[in-house]
C-alpha cells in the first residue's frame, strides 16, 4: 500500500507542476562534523577551529561546506541542537 500511495501522491505532485528532484548526497565532510556535533554535550564549549581540523579543512572552507549542504554554519546548527532541547525540557 505504501509504494501504490507514493505513486499517487507523486503524480498528484507532478500534476500540480512540482518536479520530483533526486536528493543530492551529503559531502562526507559535512556528515561526519554532524555526527561529531550530535555526539558533543550540550553544554560543552564548540570551537569551529578545532571542528575544522578533525575534518582537515581551513574555518572558512566549513562553513562554506556546511552553508551549502545544511544552509547554516556549524555554530548555528549547535545552537539549534540547544534550542530544541531547551523547547523539549520547557515542555516536558
Amino acid at each position: 500500500t505504501f509504494h501504490r500511495w507514493m505513486r499517487v501522491l507523486c503524480a498528484r505532485l507532478v500534476a500540480s507542476g512540482v518536479e520530483p528532484v533526486a536528493p543530492a548526497a551529503m559531502d562526507e565532510r559535512v556528515r561526519a562534523g554532524l555526527r561529531w556535533l550530535d555526539q558533543l554535550p550540550l553544554d560543552a564549549r564548540f570551537r569551529e577551529p578545532l571542528l575544522a581540523e578533525r575534518l582537515g579543512l581551513s574555518v572558512i572552507h566549513l562553513n562554506r561546506l556546511f552553508a551549502r549542504e545544511i544552509k547554516m554554519s556549524p555554530a548555528a546548527y549547535l545552537e539549534r541542537r540547544r534550542w530544541e532541547r531547551a523547547s523539549y525540557l520547557l515542555l516536558n
